[in-house]
């Protein structure tokens, strides 16, 4: 059992963690896309080339990320933590 102040790593986090629309959702899924890491070490444009995913998603996806101070395109690293707090807000 997590607590509001029990951390997450953000490292293989479910991309539920972003607050998209569920076509978004949906499209990242079916393109392989499934952890905020695997989202964030794509550009706009490697994105724009999945089939389903357009500027729409696109800026679903940004807004989503900003969010949680990530943005698309940069590097990655491991073991930054967000609050389970946020996991509860977006249930």
């Amino acid at each position: 059992m997590t607590n509001s102040n029990d951390v997450i790593n953000t490292d293989m986090a479910s991309l539920c963690y972003v607050e998209l629309k569920v076509r978004t959702w949906n499209q990242l899924r079916e393109n392989g896309v499934s952890t905020i890491k695997d989202v964030m070490q794509k550009s706009e444009q490697e994105l724009m080339n999945f089939p389903g995913i357009g500027r729409h998603s696109i800026n679903d996806l940004k807004e989503g990320l900003q969010e949680l101070n990530k943005k698309l395109g940069t590097n990655y690293w491991i073991g930054e933590k967000i609050p389970v707090q946020l996991e509860l807000e977006l249930k």
